[in-house]
């Protein structure tokens, strides 16, 4: 019995823990989204963060540099697209030009 209260008591005090930790990673990020990927990398090379929140800093703006690799990506193969559209039109357009003058 009193190994499932105590138990129980962990189970509680752990999420509690958790709770807590979500609610000041949010204000966290929040923070950092207000004010940019610039003042937080700032911020945590000159030691304004402690270990926790300095930690969290460095997932946040890994997370920043993926999102934006994927929008670089993203764009990058729209433009290949593009390009190829442009080419493709520019041939055809050559390609009637020589029928129509042929004729």
């Amino acid at each position: 019995m009193l190994n499932t209260e105590y138990e129980r008591d962990v189970d509680s005090d752990a999420e509690a823990l958790n709770n807590l930790t979500h609610k000041v990673e949010a204000e966290w990020r929040w923070e950092f989204e207000r004010f940019g990927e610039d003042y937080t990398r700032d911020s945590l090379w000159n030691g304004h963060f402690d270990e926790a929140k300095r930690q969290f800093a460095y997932r946040w703006l890994d997370e920043h540099a993926r999102a934006r690799l994927r929008r670089e990506r993203r764009i990058f193969r729209y433009l290949q697209l593009t390009l190829a559209a442009a080419i493709a039109a520019v041939i055809i357009c050559i390609i009637h030009a020589v029928v129509t003058f042929s004729h």
